[in-house]
């Protein structure tokens, strides 16, 4: 009987890695009054979205190689600029601000370093192919300041090893090289079995700046918030109203802990997403 409740006891204390926790910061946050822009036509396709050290905000479609800086109080595009003497075109849908640069991915894993120009300029990049197939379907890019690299989440296919999961790639910026096994990984089956999950598709990632949490975000299926801590256990999830969410594929926060989505038009206008830490 003793050994039956110990076992008991610690079947509890492992399931508990997937359940809501005292450290779940989303009731710190007002997700019931979002305070939402609409954005310029020119970012109907956006996809990624990504904030600077010094409080810049950054935003690119997904199917050519311009930047634009947008206002973070009210989304109004401040300037742009273009990647390349001859705009690239590709499928854009990951950026990240880190070191003083911007990096953007493509579905494919090709990655640009982009630094950034003057209104209506055009930058030179650097481009580095990463061994990802299109299988993978890269969505999310964020910089870990911890960890002086770039974390890439996978929309659908994870690696032969990891079926069933959503994995997530480092690569670092110290030896400018992808590590081949997965930062971490999220079950799918424990997505389900824990919050009522049952499609989860990360369309954007980003490191919250004060816990170090990692905050993903799924476009498909259901439109919800994930927060899962430096091991990929999942502290939480937040899901996303529809009338404010129609197709949020990027986001990143505020110096002040303001969480930022970006919603692509989906037949109606683009936007970007607020949500204020509470007082």
């Amino acid at each position: 009987m003793k050994m039956l409740l110990f076992l008991s006891i610690i079947f509890f204390q492992l399931s508990c890695s997937f359940e809501n926790s005292n450290n779940n910061i989303f009731d710190k946050y007002n997700f019931n009054t979002p305070n939402q822009f609409t954005l310029s036509s020119k970012l109907n396709e956006i996809s990624g979205l990504a904030s600077s050290s010094d409080g810049n905000l950054y935003a690119m479609n997904d199917e050519y190689g311009i930047i634009f800086k947008l206002n973070p109080e009210n989304g109004k595009v401040m300037k742009r600029f273009i990647i390349g003497s001859f705009t690239v075109e590709a499928d854009f849908e990951g950026l990240a601000s880190a070191q003083g640069v911007l990096y953007a991915i493509t579905s494919n894993g090709t990655l640009y370093k982009i630094a950034e120009g003057k209104d209506n300029e055009r930058v030179k990049y650097e481009v580095k192919k990463l061994p990802f197939s299109s299988n993978f379907n890269i969505e999310g890019l964020c910089y870990d300041d911890e960890l002086k690299g770039l974390v890439i989440a996978c929309k659908d296919y994870s690696g032969k090893k990891f079926k069933n999961h959503r994995a997530f790639y480092f690569y670092s910026l110290v030896n400018n090289k992808l590590e081949k096994e997965p930062l971490f990984t999220i079950s799918l089956k424990g997505l389900k079995n824990n919050f009522g999950i049952k499609d989860f598709y990360p369309s954007g990632i980003e490191k919250h700046p004060n816990n170090g949490n990692y905050f993903i975000i799924s476009a498909r299926g259901e439109n919800v918030l994930l927060e899962a801590d430096k091991s990929g256990n999942v502290i939480g999830v937040q899901k996303l109203k529809e009338k404010s969410h129609r197709q949020p594929e990027g986001i990143t926060f505020l110096k002040d802990q303001t969480i930022i989505i970006s919603d692509e038009a989906a037949g109606k206008k683009p936007t970007i997403t607020k949500y204020i830490l509470n007082n």
